[in-house]
């Protein structure tokens, strides 16, 4: 969330008839930050963006460029979408659970957090359903049940872990051979 130079930052102090000292005063902002603000050699934190804003009596959207929306900024939580399941491997269906609140939370924030969040959840869901085939399998028939048991927790380890470095890459996340639970908005 760059400032365009910190343009807006300076605009509002300049118009405030503040130097940066002042307003480093009145904020409790350190005046080396506002310079790498108003430079814009630094992004902002949140609550230094309300600090300044409070200091300078305005909005804090006020000090955010009109196109810096969420949408547009980074998805910084999609390989918590990816890693999260791997508690699955531990808790029975917590892969799912904590999935879906993750995404119902998220989804609108990013069109990423909701197209991975649905093939994470579909993929997730597909091999909790196969894994717990191959236990009833595994009752009927040990031979073949085991394996296929131990295949699939492999496989969801694998997938997980992959698409996990996929997204911290910025590249978008593939999940082979699940069922479409969640349909496309």
């Amino acid at each position: 969330m760059k400032l365009k130079g910190g343009s807006l930052l300076a605009r509002y102090r300049k118009e405030k008839g503040m130097t940066q000292e002042q307003l480093a005063e009145a904020s409790g902002v350190t005046a080396r930050t506002i310079q790498r603000i108003e430079s814009g050699v630094v992004t902002p934190q949140g609550q230094t963006l309300k600090l300044l804003a409070d200091a300078l009596q305005i909005r804090t959207v006020d000090l955010v460029p009109a196109n810096a929306t969420s949408s547009s900024s980074e998805p910084v939580l999609l390989p918590l979408y990816h890693i999260l399941p791997l508690l699955g491997l531990a808790l029975p269906f917590v892969n799912i659970i904590l999935l879906l609140v993750l995404w119902t939370m998220k989804r609108d924030e990013h069109p990423e957090y909701n197209r991975q969040g649905r093939e994470a959840i579909n993929f997730q869901i597909t091999i909790t359903l196969v894994i717990v085939l191959s236990f009833m399998i595994m009752v009927l028939y040990f031979p073949v049940g085991f394996p296929l048991m131990i295949a699939c927790y492999v496989a969801a380890a694998i997938f997980c872990i992959l698409n996990t470095i996929r997204a911290l890459k910025g590249i978008p996340a593939h999940y082979p051979l699940y069922v479409h639970f969640l349909k496309k908005a």
